[in-house]
């Protein structure tokens, strides 16, 4: 409403402009939020609390959309990027 744009205008802008559909940016943006969350030692939530927080409705969706996005499971993810500091 704030663009005053339909939802397929919205959607086709940014599968142009971008190369990629409005729902693949969601996702990335979740992924990035919950990587930036397993990668913070002060972090003492679960993975599924994170996930959920970040807009992910399923566990299944987003193991699935993480680990393609990642090419780790979110425990891999955590664990390596919690050994790296």
């Amino acid at each position: 409403e704030r663009l005053d744009l339909q939802p397929h205008q919205l959607s086709a802008i940014v599968n142009s402009r971008l190369g990629r559909s409005f729902t693949e940016l969601v996702s990335d943006n979740r992924v990035e939020e919950v990587k930036k969350r397993l990668s913070d030692p002060a972090e003492k939530a679960n993975i599924l609390n994170i996930a959920y927080d970040a807009g992910f409705g399923t566990k299944a969706s987003f193991n699935r959309i993480f680990k393609e996005r990642t090419g780790l499971t979110p425990s891999e993810f955590r664990r390596k990027s919690l050994a790296a500091k």
